[in-house]
């Protein structure tokens, strides 16, 4: 989780919740890429763990930046790729989120 600087020293306060239907990932054989679409069987939306930084720029604009925290793959997806992002549970979204809960990953 900590390998972009951008999102290295991040505060708890900074977890998020990125709503998705389904995600995308490559799988690489030789020189061929072939891009395949995942989606949950038993939902239609579901939430990614995530980490997002408010900034300003030069101007005084707003711009948030957002990144998908990834795990190594399970067993699924272990074929197609070699991560995957944190898929949370109905449960444990609750649970990325309480701010008071210092490591929910573990």
């Amino acid at each position: 989780m900590d390998k972009k600087r951008t999102f290295k020293y991040l505060p708890i306060e900074s977890r998020c919740l990125i709503p998705a239907t389904g995600f995308y990932e490559w799988h690489t054989k030789g020189k061929k890429k072939t891009k395949y679409q995942i989606r949950l069987q038993d939902y239609n939306i579901f939430g990614m763990a995530g980490l997002f930084k408010a900034e300003t720029d030069a101007a005084g604009n707003p711009i948030l930046r957002c990144t998908i925290i990834t795990i190594s793959a399970n067993e699924a997806m272990s074929e197609i790729h070699d991560r995957m992002p944190v898929i949370l549970t109905k449960e444990n979204e609750s649970i990325w989120l309480d701010e008071s809960i210092r490591d929910p990953l573990l």
